[in-house]
Formats: C-alpha cells, structure tokens, sequence
C-alpha cells in the first residue's frame, strides 16, 4: 500500500484491549480447635479487582472467595483437617490459574480415661492415676494435685484421705477443651478392736484385775493396740482410768471409786508415734469394754471400856 496514493481510503478502526490474566497464590498454615476459624492469605497479580478466587479442599467442597484487594486474608471455618488449592481466578475479563497450598490441622482433645484410686496400706492417703487419650501428647498438661506424668499415663502424689474428694484438669498444649476428672476419695477403715470378755470382773479395792485379751482384732498398716480402763459403757471411753499394753490395771484411789462401774477395752488405731493409740485417729476402733467394780473393803470401829476385875466381862460395841 501507498501512503501516498491520492486514492487512498482509510475505514475507522475496530478498538481492541488485550487484559492481563490474572494469577493467584494461597498461602498459610494453622492449627485449630473444632468449631474455631484460622486465617490463610490469598494473593493475586493481574487483573483488575476484585477478582473472584475460585477453591476446593480435599474433602471436595468447591469454595468461592470475593478478593476486594491484595493481599487478602481470608477467614475460614475448617469442616476439620484439610488442604485449600485454587482451581481458578477471574477478574470478569479473563480467567487465570492459582498456585499454592493452605493446609489447616484440627487438633484433637484430650480427656483421661480408666481412673484408679488406691489406699495405701495404712488408709490414710491414696493414689490416683489415669491414662490420657487424644490430644497432643507431647504437651499434656494436669493440674489440681501434683503427681508424674509418664507418656500418656499419670499417677498422682498422695492425697490424704480426709480430702475427701479429687479433681484433675487434663489439658494439652492447644487448650481446645479442659477435662475434669473428679471423684470421692474413700478410705474404708481397717481398724478392728475385737471382743473383749463381757463376764464381769469383781476384786477387792486395792486389788489388781485382768481380762482375757482381745479377740479377732484387725489392724491396718501402722495400728497398735492397747488397752484402756474407762468409764464408759458400749463402744464409748468416757472418762479414761489408764492405759495399758496388756488388759491388766489397779484400783488408783487418787482417780478412782470403789464399788464403780469399771469397764476394760482393747483399742486399735494409729501409732501416736510413742507406741499408743492416736485417740484423734479418724478410724478409732473401740470395743465393749469387759465391767470392772472394785469392791470397797469392810471398816470396824470398837467403842466403850472401863475398868473390870479378873474373869469380868465388859459391854463394848463394834460396828
């Protein structure tokens, strides 16, 4: 063509836009509770906003994101653990590829399991231990008594009986939920003080007296038994005489009434420490005592006189 050829005819000219095609990246990874949403970044490059951000997870749910601007964050609920790809991004011009990986985790819960409480041999204090499941392991944590945790199993310090109850808190390093173990700490006594002879035992005051030992005592780890003279009918001391290792005592006038009603217990307990029953002992055991009377001895008083002569008699009295 000549662009000088005086014949020359130019037609007006069609209008073409040639549009960039737009590309995008996801990125990001998290962690999470269930029920919790994470954030994962979305990036585009060409195009023109917004841009219409086009997904799928490896559950197979197509996702659809409006992307005002980039980067963009974009906020998301997890069905549970899954993988976010971009199958593909349009701006209304043109539609591009997507690239990148945003992966979520759902992190189980950890909750303990096959509880065990086990008095020690003097039921004073138990051990508690349990075997932890789900969650992370690697950051179990229990709190509420201290205690060891071994990989998944956790055995407590001892607690004393008169706690009365137990409560654990079983946590792992992403604190999605607190599990509550709790329970009732029971000791059941062993203590048993046995049968005492209930035929009465009758001595002249001043005298001594002794019982039949104990029969079919029962002792926990750290009881002892001993023997106590007491004013208390049934299983009750009342007001204590004296204590002895054998079912053996005296009349004491000093604490003591003749012709009273005695009674001579065997007693089981913990050691106070001196080798006698701990009275405070929560699982003090008394028996019914064997009765005990000290019989007050016979008095005489002569009275009167005067003077007689050899084979007289006199009247004197005597009582």
């Amino acid at each position: 063509m000549d662009p000088l050829d005086p014949c020359l005819a130019i037609t007006p000219g069609t209008p073409v836009v040639f549009y960039e095609i737009p590309s995008a990246l996801i990125q990001g990874s998290a962690d999470f509770c269930a029920g919790e949403s994470v954030d994962l970044s979305i990036s585009v490059t060409g195009g023109v906003a917004p841009w219409t951000v086009n997904l799928t997870n490896t559950l197979g749910q197509p996702i659809s994101v409006t992307v005002p601007s980039s980067p963009f964050t974009w906020t998301v609920a997890p069905p549970g653990t899954t993988l976010y790809t971009i199958t593909s991004v349009t701006d209304g011009n043109c539609i591009g590829t997507g690239s990148g990986l945003g992966s979520v985790t759902q992190q189980g819960v950890p909750f303990g399991i096959d509880v065990t409480v086990t008095p020690d041999p003097t039921n004073t204090e138990v051990v508690v231990c349990f075997t932890i499941v789900g969650g992370d392991q690697a950051s179990y944590v229990v709190t509420g008594w201290p205690g060891t945790l071994t990989g998944t199993q956790f055995c407590s310090d001892p607690i004393p009986c008169d706690q009365g109850t137990y409560q654990f808190l079983v946590q792992d390093g992403f604190f999605c939920i607190t599990d509550t173990l709790a329970g009732p700490i029971i000791c059941n006594c062993a203590s048993g003080a046995g049968v005492m002879t209930q035929v009465a035992q009758t001595v002249c005051e001043f005298d001594a007296v002794s019982s039949t030992p104990a029969t079919g005592t029962q002792f926990d780890g750290n009881d002892v038994l001993m023997y106590v003279l007491h004013t208390g009918a049934g299983t009750s001391l009342g007001t204590i005489i004296a204590t002895n290792s054998t079912p053996d005592f005296t009349y004491d006038a000093a604490t003591m009434d003749c012709d009273a009603n005695y009674y001579i217990s065997s007693v089981v307990g913990d050691n106070d420490g001196t080798g006698s029953v701990d009275l405070g002992d929560n699982c003090l055991s008394v028996s019914q005592g064997t009765p005990v009377v000290f019989n007050c001895l016979p008095t005489a008083t002569i009275s009167g006189g005067g003077p007689i002569c050899a084979g007289q008699s006199i009247n004197d009295s005597l009582f």
